[in-house]
């Protein structure tokens, strides 16, 4: 791809877009390319979103509890964004494993309380920079090969300030941050007025 990555395997596929494994052939790591869908990028607006909200997740630069996004490229017109991959697979997965069940006992409550100060870690440094993450899930909290816990996925943040309300006008201001009552999320882990503003009016 590209003369400079191989791609490695079948892509992992979402409600949202693809995530290929490729190996970066010049520096000899694993990198983690996430492509939205087709039929999103229909959509012109989308597509800016997408690319101006990636780039607010690069800005984020490094920290030990974010997944590192390092660049956006365009490959057959399809905006790609390529972050670090983590080997320690996803929340979820570790959850339908078992690892976090009351039948570990206390190994599985200091797993619990050290993934929960870690993605707790990850949001601080991302309101620090004046990110709002907005899909905050099982799905986007992976983990490193040592076990230690990283929030994912900013590409569809919003920046704050910078993403607009449901009539296309910035949020409304919240203290130090602005919020958006129409942004993104996925219902089942949203708060109850969020579910309420977003999918029953």
């Amino acid at each position: 791809l590209l003369g400079k990555y191989r791609i490695m395997g079948e892509p992992a596929e979402g409600a949202m877009g693809r995530v290929f494994r490729v190996r970066h052939m010049d520096w000899g790591v694993d990198l983690a390319m996430k492509q939205p869908l087709g039929r999103l990028l229909e959509e012109p607006r989308y597509r800016e979103s997408f690319i101006r909200e990636c780039e607010a997740w690069i800005g984020l630069g490094l920290h030990e509890n974010t997944v590192s996004c390092y660049y956006v490229r365009n490959i057959d017109g399809v905006p790609s964004v390529f972050a670090e991959w983590m080997e320690g697979g996803t929340l979820r997965e570790r959850m339908e494993r078992g690892l976090f069940s009351a039948a570990r006992g206390r190994e599985a409550q200091l797993a619990i309380v050290a993934a929960a100060i870690q993605t707790a870690g990850g949001l601080c440094h991302a309101h620090s920079r004046r990110l709002i993450h907005q899909d905050v899930k099982p799905d986007n909290i992976l983990f490193t090969g040592e076990g230690a816990a990283k929030v994912t996925d900013f590409g569809i943040s919003g920046a704050c300030g910078e993403t607009p309300g449901r009539d296309g006008a910035p949020g409304e201001a919240d203290g130090a941050l602005l919020r958006c009552v129409a942004a993104p999320g996925t219902p089942a882990y949203c708060s109850p007025e969020q579910k309420y503003e977003k999918f029953v009016t």
